[in-house]
């Protein structure tokens, strides 16, 4: 995760012209970059293929959100 919001660090840092600090980025989108560092190193950790991971982007993308509370 450290990795992560490193890279995160740099590349922002260079977009926008002005320094991030490490809180900003631990506070704003921290937990955000764990939980994806999270669902990658799951999916590397099955070995989820291309073609799996390209299949559940569109099954995502074609299933409606729907809320918490079921409406």
């Amino acid at each position: 995760v450290s990795n992560n919001l490193c890279t995160l660090q740099t590349c922002l840092t260079s977009m926008m012209g002005r320094p991030i600090t490490m809180d900003q980025l631990r506070q704003d989108v921290g937990l955000m970059v764990e939980k994806i560092t999270h669902v990658t190193l799951m999916f590397r950790r099955i070995k989820l293929t291309m073609h799996e991971y390209v299949c559940l982007k569109v099954i995502i993308m074609l299933n409606p959100c729907s809320s918490p509370s079921g409406t």
